[in-house]
C-alpha cells in the first residue's frame, strides 16, 4: 500500500454532495473542400462487394468534403439499392447544392427505402434552413 500525502486538500468549485453532470458540447465539423477522398476509399467504392461500396459511401459522407460529390453521384447510380440509399445519406450530410442534386434525383429510384432516404435527407436540409431564418436579428 502507498501512503496517502496529508498535503492540503484541493478546493472545490462546486457544493459537497453535489451530483456533477458533464456538459456535452456538439462540435460541427468543417467541411474541407481542398483534398480529394484517399485512394482507398476509391477502391472501396468500385469494389464489386456492395457493403464495401456501402461503407465507402457512408465515410464520404462523414468526411463532409464537397470533392467526394462525383463519387457519390456514382455510388448513388449503384445496382444495389443499399448502395444508393447510404449514398444519398451521405449526400445530405455533405448539404451542398450539388449535394443534394443527388437527393432530388433519388426520389424517382424504383426502391421504397432510397426514396424514403431521399424524403428525410430533403425534409432535414429544409428544416436546417428553416432554423437558420427563425433566428432573431441580433
Amino acid at each position: 500500500m502507498t501512503a496517502r500525502s496529508k498535503g492540503p486538500t484541493p478546493k472545490r468549485s462546486y457544493a459537497p454532495g453535489a451530483i456533477l453532470v458533464p456538459i456535452v458540447v456538439k462540435r460541427q465539423r468543417k467541411r474541407v473542400l481542398g483534398k480529394k477522398p484517399p485512394k482507398n476509399l476509391i477502391a472501396m467504392a468500385n469494389s464489386p462487394n456492395p457493403l464495401r461500396r456501402k461503407w465507402a459511401a457512408s465515410v464520404l459522407g462523414s468526411r463532409r468534403q464537397a470533392t467526394g460529390i462525383p463519387l457519390l453521384k456514382k455510388l448513388a447510380g449503384d445496382t444495389h439499392p443499399i448502395v444508393r440509399s447510404s449514398a444519398v445519406a451521405a449526400a445530405g450530410s455533405i448539404g451542398t447544392a450539388k449535394a443534394m442534386e443527388i437527393a432530388n434525383s433519388a426520389l424517382k429510384d424504383p426502391d421504397t427505402e432510397v426514396r424514403r432516404t431521399a424524403v428525410s435527407v430533403i425534409s432535414e436540409q429544409a428544416e436546417k434552413k428553416s432554423r437558420i431564418r427563425k433566428r432573431p436579428p441580433y
